[in-house]
């Protein structure tokens, strides 16, 4: 977001300058700059939602429910498993007596 606005602020100058002065030989690096400057603020908005997510502070997630089974993700209090090569998790409801 930074180099957005460092992009559209020194556009910005370098265009004003470049109309201000008679020759206009800065155009090439107004124009380099209003392109860094609009493809920055396009991707903002992907750039906050990354942000965001890489934010988040929940210790566990719901991936998938099945009744009254959930399979969760967890940062903490999870199982560390070493699967033998071809061996899979399968997750199995026990039949209720």
């Amino acid at each position: 977001m930074v180099v957005t606005w460092a992009a559209a602020l020194g556009a910005f100058g370098v265009s004003t300058a470049a109309v201000w002065s008679e020759s206009g030989d800065s155009w090439q690096v107004a124009a380099s700059l209003w392109i860094v400057a609009l493809v920055g603020w396009l991707d903002m908005p992907v750039l906050q939602r990354f942000a965001a997510s890489a934010t988040s502070t929940a210790p566990e997630r719901v991936l998938a429910t099945l009744d009254d089974v959930e399979l969760v993700a967890s940062r903490a209090n999870g199982l560390a498993i070493e699967l033998a090569p071809g061996e899979h998790l399968a997750l199995r409801r026990r039949p209720r007596a």
